[in-house]
């Protein structure tokens, strides 16, 4: 690392990821002279605020807060924002911008970061696998450092073994024999093992708000419709393929709702009849589970659609960058 790296910065929470981070980093950075610096960002009086600058200050480690900006938008409100998004997170051979590990210069490269990751939730291997490529390329995409304490077959035996329990017991052994000091300070909506601290407030104290993003299902469905309809051919006849369309349920509705795909099962191996089939999959389509029409979707503290509205981002951030042959014509327009 040394020759390499004079300073590595790391975003620090009030969760127990980060917290192992910056006690094995800040074990590395002391033996080889890095200096180490930890920042967070959010309200003053946000629990991930308040306990990041309590172990930083337990540290002695420099720690920078940014304020929230209400302002601020932590998702895309614009078709040419979800291009830069797009850009950003992928590599590609015929870009002006183009650096081995799917770095490039918008990022604006300077410094070595890591981000604390959830890789305990990943319980098998090919899990772990998936997690690699997808923060390497989307969540990592503006640093060149990664931690490798995650998604390693350890995790994965963790995860397998006791779940989220085995996970804690394995953070609090690390900190008990490298910072346990760190120990007596509590966690955002958690606690650990063999300490008498109490959680710092609730897990719902915890998320920080989300801005609305743009979803605009008209444009998604037109921008990829040759991947949509080729997902739904792999695993409709076409039978059901009519079906569904006489119904008025389409190859988009199909790739987001996957309910739509469980009925169909169900129907083919004969646990409820066609009649019935029928029934549910009109309830799927008169769900309002998703926007039919281009409009500014609110991310909810506590979302039950999180999961849906991330991937509607998603469908966005690929659906704004298909109708280019390469990211030149993205750049022209990024004026990059």
């Amino acid at each position: 690392m040394k020759p390499q790296i004079s300073l590595i910065q790391l975003g620090l929470t009030g969760g127990y990821d980060s917290r192992l981070a910056v006690a094995i980093l800040n074990k590395i950075c002391k033996k080889n002279e890095i200096i180490l610096k930890t920042y967070t960002g959010g309200s003053i009086d946000h629990p991930d605020v308040i306990i990041a600058k309590k172990i930083a200050k337990k540290l002695n480690i420099p720690h920078e807060h940014t304020p929230f900006d209400k302002n601020a938008k932590t998702y895309p409100s614009e078709i040419y924002e979800y291009m830069k998004s797009f850009y950003t997170s992928q590599g590609d051979f015929d870009s002006n911008n183009y650096v081995h590990n799917y770095t490039r210069k918008i990022a604006n490269l300077t410094i070595m970061n890591h981000y604390g990751m959830d890789a305990y939730k990943r319980f098998n291997m090919i899990k772990l696998h998936s997690g690699n490529r997808w923060f390497a390329r989307r969540t990592l995409f503006k640093n060149n450092f990664f931690l490798p304490l995650f998604y390693m077959e350890n995790d994965a035996f963790l995860g397998i073994l006791n779940g989220r329990d085995g996970y804690r017991e394995f953070i609090y052994e690390v900190l008990k024999r490298s910072e346990p000091e760190l120990l007596e300070i509590s966690g955002a909506g958690d606690s650990l093992p063999q300490t008498n601290i109490k959680a710092y407030k609730n897990k719902e104290d915890t998320e920080h708000v989300k801005s609305p993003f743009l979803w605009d299902y008209k444009f998604v469905k037109r921008a990829l419709n040759p991947l949509l309809l080729k997902n739904m051919d792999k695993k409709t006849g076409l039978k059901t393929k009519l079906l569904l369309l006489t119904l008025g349920l389409n190859e988009l509705d199909f790739f987001i709702n996957n309910q739509i795909y469980e009925i169909i099962k169900a129907y083919r191996n004969k646990k409820i009849s066609l009649r019935v089939a029928i029934r549910k999959l009109f309830e799927e389509k008169r769900s309002n589970l998703y926007p039919k029409e281009k409009k500014l979707v609110q991310i909810e503290k506590n979302d039950e659609k999180m999961k849906i509205k991330r991937n509607m981002v998603i469908l966005m951030d690929y659906a704004s960058i298909a109708d280019f042959h390469a990211f030149k014509d993205i750049e022209k327009i990024l004026k990059i």
